[in-house]
């Protein structure tokens, strides 16, 4: 029995050495990966500005060698947190909708009002799948009421040509945030990305209920410098990304201490 115990015993401790050898030899591959930016994937996307905020987009997920693995036409506000009719269902098994879930960002597929046609077209280009520019006639089966053939024609083209493959940028993602209220105002912003780099970002400053773009876009009296200064931010992190910019913009007033703050945050992905 004590010889049956010891052999046992050498026997779990076999195994244990072995996994902890093998999850050290997983580790250090994942860490090799990492470190040579093997990700597997890339993406490409085209952008259409819309109006009252939504901007539409077109991104193609590719393996390493090129071939569309997924398609997604998609489009998201930069303006608004919320809006009616826009939400994420939750069903039960009888599949009847019981509860509402507010997303973080609105996206054209938070759409309860348009999403069977949204959910046609995304069906479409999967069961299509397109390896090239397109032409009307290649659409002429998709039905569409709400959305606009020609929109989703010309981002698709666009996504489709683009053959250069940039290393992965920041850990950016779609997302919308607003900061903390200090003394009646807070920021916000909403950025659109692609690849971990931002192709659309938005910021404003709302004091009092008031939106600082919206006063200065329309002429009314506010404070242009600040305005021009959101510009200047933005222009910089589609031109060279956010740790350039924050490098660039680390001697401004505390005032915008709160949106660096939250810029930090989707660039280090926990945003």
């Amino acid at each position: 029995m004590l010889i049956l115990k010891k052999i046992l015993y050498i026997f779990l401790l076999l195994v244990l050495t072995l996994s902890i050898v093998a999850c050290g030899k997983k580790e250090e591959q994942q860490n090799e990966v990492e470190s040579d930016d093997e990700v597997g994937f890339y993406e490409t996307q085209a952008v259409l500005d819309k109006d009252d905020g939504w901007v539409y987009y077109f991104a193609l997920s590719r393996d390493k060698g090129g071939k569309i693995t997924y398609y997604d036409f998609n489009g998201l506000n930069l303006i608004y947190k919320s809006l009616d009719g826009y939400y994420i269902p939750v069903y039960n098994e009888a599949g009847k909708e019981v509860s509402q879930v507010k997303p973080s960002a609105i996206h054209l597929n938070h759409d309860q009002k348009h999403r069977k046609e949204y959910e046609r077209i995304s069906d479409y280009f999967n069961e299509k799948k397109f390896s090239s520019e397109i032409t009307m006639d290649d659409l002429k089966d998709l039905k569409t009421d709400y959305y606009k053939k020609e929109d989703i024609l010309y981002l698709f083209n666009e996504a489709v040509k683009q053959d250069y493959v940039r290393p992965m940028g920041d850990a950016i993602q779609n997302g919308f945030y607003e900061s903390n209220v200090v003394n009646n105002s807070y920021w916000q912003f909403a950025i659109l990305g692609c690849y971990g780099y931002a192709d659309r970002i938005r910021i404003d400053y709302i004091s009092n209920g008031v939106s600082l773009r919206e006063s200065v876009e329309k002429n009314k009296k506010y404070d242009k410098e600040m305005y021009n200064t959101i510009l200047e931010i933005e222009n910089s992190i589609l031109k060279d990304g956010m740790h350039k910019t924050f490098e660039r913009f680390d001697d401004l007033d505390d005032v915008y201490a709160p949106l660096f703050s939250g810029l930090r945050q989707y660039a280090s992905n926990e945003g």
